[in-house]
C-alpha cells in the first residue's frame, strides 16, 4: 500500500513538473514587439501588458552610469557625453522589431530577436555597452568573445579615445639569441703531423618580444624601431690567433605591430644573414676568420611618440638609415 502511494506521489510530481516545463517554455517563446528602447531601457508588449525592463548583463552609459562606464572602458566622461545621443539612436532601431524573452533574471531579461540572436551581446558587439562582471557562468564566455570582437573593430565607444594611457596595462618581455646555420667543414692532411681545416656557416639574431595584453582594453598600434650590431672579421697576414675585427651597426629598421586584447603575442624580429668562414691550419698554428657576425641590437617600442621599451641605444637615428618591414 505505502508503495503504491509512493509511485502515485512519484507520478504526480512528474505530471506537475513536466506541465510547469512546458509553461515555463511557452512563455519564453511569446513572440513581444519592442515599443521604445533608450537610456539603456526597453519597453515591450504583448498588446496585453507594457513592462519596461533592462538587459541583462550589459551596462549602458547614461548620466547615472557615466562615470563607471567611462572607468570600465578607459574612455573620456565628456567623449561619452558627446556620444550618448548616437547610443540612442543605435537603441531607437530595435522599435518596432518583434522580440522573445529567452530568459529573465527578476527585471533584466535575455533578449532574442525574431532569428534568434541575442540582443545582449549585440548590443556590446556594436559597442554601445558593456558587459556587467559578475554575470552568470554560461553568459560569461560569450559576453567576453563579443567585448574584444567590439574592441578589435573599433566599435562605437571603441573609436573614442582613451582617457589614460592604455600601454599601462601591456607588459612586455624581451629575449635575443645568435644562431648558426648550414654549418659546413672540410679538411685537408698534408702529412701525419700537418693539416688545415675549413669551416662556413651563416650567422642571424633573433630577437623576440612576448607582450602581455590581458589587462588592456584597447585596440593599440605599437611601433618598433630596432637594429643589430655586427662584428666584421678579416684575416690577418701574421701567424697567429688573432684577425682584425671592425664593429658597425645595421640601419634602423621599423616596424608596427597592433595589439588586440586580451591575448599573448609574441613578435619575432629576425636579422638580415650574414656569412662567416673560418679557417685553421696545425702546421703554424694559425687560425683566422672571414666573415660577420652578430654582437647585439638595440631596440626601442613607441605609442604615440612615447617609448613605453627600450633596451640599448639607437645609433645613427636618422631617416635615411630606416626602412620599414612588414
Amino acid at each position: 500500500m505505502k508503495q503504491t502511494i509512493f509511485f502515485a506521489s512519484l507520478f504526480i510530481a512528474s505530471v506537475m513538473l513536466t506541465a510547469t516545463q512546458a509553461t515555463a517554455k511557452k512563455a519564453n517563446s511569446k513572440i513581444y514587439t519592442c515599443i521604445s528602447a533608450s537610456n539603456g531601457k526597453f519597453l515591450i508588449t504583448d498588446s496585453r501588458k507594457t513592462n519596461k525592463f533592462k538587459l541583462y548583463g550589459v551596462i549602458f552609459p547614461t548620466k547615472k552610469t557615466l562615470n563607471q562606464f567611462a572607468k570600465n572602458s578607459n574612455t573620456k566622461a565628456e567623449d561619452l557625453t558627446g556620444f550618448l545621443p548616437n547610443i540612442n539612436n543605435q537603441l531607437n532601431q530595435y522599435a518596432g522589431r518583434t522580440v522573445k524573452i529567452k530568459n529573465s533574471f527578476g527585471k533584466s531579461l535575455w533578449l532574442e530577436d525574431s532569428n534568434g540572436n541575442s540582443i545582449n551581446l549585440e548590443v556590446v558587439e556594436n559597442g554601445i555597452a558593456l558587459p556587467v562582471r559578475n554575470v552568470k557562468r554560461q553568459y560569461k564566455k560569450q559576453f567576453e568573445k563579443v567585448r574584444s570582437e567590439a574592441i578589435r573593430n573599433a566599435a562605437g565607444i571603441w573609436a573614442l579615445s582613451p582617457d589614460n594611457d592604455p600601454t599601462r596595462d601591456i607588459r612586455i618581455e624581451y629575449s635575443a639569441k645568435n644562431i648558426k646555420k648550414d654549418k659546413k667543414s672540410s679538411s685537408y692532411k698534408y702529412s701525419a703531423s700537418s693539416y688545415s681545416k675549413n669551416k662556413n656557416w651563416r650567422n642571424l639574431r633573433e630577437i623576440t618580444l612576448d607582450i602581455n595584453t590581458f589587462d588592456l582594453n584597447r585596440k593599440i598600434d605599437l611601433l618598433i624601431k630596432y637594429q643589430f650590431k655586427i662584428i666584421s672579421y678579416a684575416s690577418s697576414t701574421s701567424y697567429n690567433r688573432t684577425s682584425k675585427r671592425d664593429i658597425s651597426w645595421s640601419g634602423i629598421s621599423r616596424k608596427t605591430i597592433t595589439l588586440y586584447p586580451p591575448d599573448n603575442i609574441k613578435t619575432v624580429i629576425k636579422s638580415p644573414e650574414v656569412s662567416m668562414y673560418k679557417y685553421s691550419n696545425s702546421d703554424n698554428a694559425s687560425t683566422s676568420l672571414n666573415g660577420k657576425d652578430y654582437a647585439g641590437d638595440a631596440i626601442a617600442i613607441y605609442y604615440n611618440d612615447k617609448v613605453i621599451f627600450k633596451r640599448g641605444e639607437l645609433k645613427n637615428d636618422d631617416s635615411q638609415f630606416e626602412k620599414t618591414v612588414d
